[in-house]
């Protein structure tokens, strides 16, 4: 073992996180070099002086209180947003019940899955926009069949409760899939429309 190497393996050999191989080469090494063990020694003192070095001052109460109301606060964050994703997921599973499989092909969790990564950022919108007919120009010339968004008309004394986000092309087998994005109070909902031919519309 060289000085150097001896060197850089002290602060490790004091605070005893050497394997006992390396302990070993390194108590050989300082036994037979006077400049590595006078550097050991000095190394040594300076770690006792601060491990029996008193606290500078002692932590107010008010700071144990003050990191207990971060550590709650955080809590609450992180409940809040697990409940957020699980109302994500919900309204994912409301929306593919709205359409059941002619045969047990498991639209339902396609539908499910696509929300989750809509929902989570893992896949953008190919068209972004608030206005139903700007989607379905957009959608009618990349579907097999007639597609056309309506757009609701509110009463003067009420607001709409939801709002179109855009619109995104899945593919569903070799089915063609609109994949609508709405948010209604913050939260995503998404809308899957198809053919007729592999899922058939019922409320269950």
């Amino acid at each position: 073992m060289t000085c150097r190497d001896a060197e850089s393996r002290l602060p490790l050999y004091i605070d005893h996180e050497l394997a006992r191989g390396e302990v070993e080469d390194l108590e050989r090494h300082l036994a037979g070099c006077a400049k590595c063990h006078d550097a050991f020694e000095v190394l040594r003192d300076v770690s006792d002086n601060i491990r029996a070095a008193k606290p500078l001052y002692d932590a107010p109460l008010e700071s144990e209180a003050r990191v207990r109301e971060l550590i709650r606060a955080r809590d609450r964050a992180l409940i809040a947003r697990r409940w957020r994703l699980a109302a994500a997921i919900s309204a994912a599973f409301i929306a593919a019940l709205m359409l059941r499989p002619v045969k047990a092909g498991g639209f339902p969790e396609f539908a499910a899955g696509s929300h989750v990564r809509y929902a989570s950022g893992a896949t953008p919108l190919d068209v972004a926009s608030s206005q139903p007919e700007a989607v379905s120009r957009w959608l009618a010339p990349r579907l097999p069949f007639h597609f056309k968004l309506p757009d609701y008309i509110n009463q003067p004394d009420s607001s709409k409760k939801y709002s179109l986000s855009g619109a995104r092309l899945l593919q569903y087998g070799n089915a063609d899939v609109a994949y609508l994005a709405y948010s209604m109070n913050r939260r995503p909902i998404s809308l899957l429309v198809t053919s007729a031919s592999q899922v058939k519309p019922c409320l269950w």
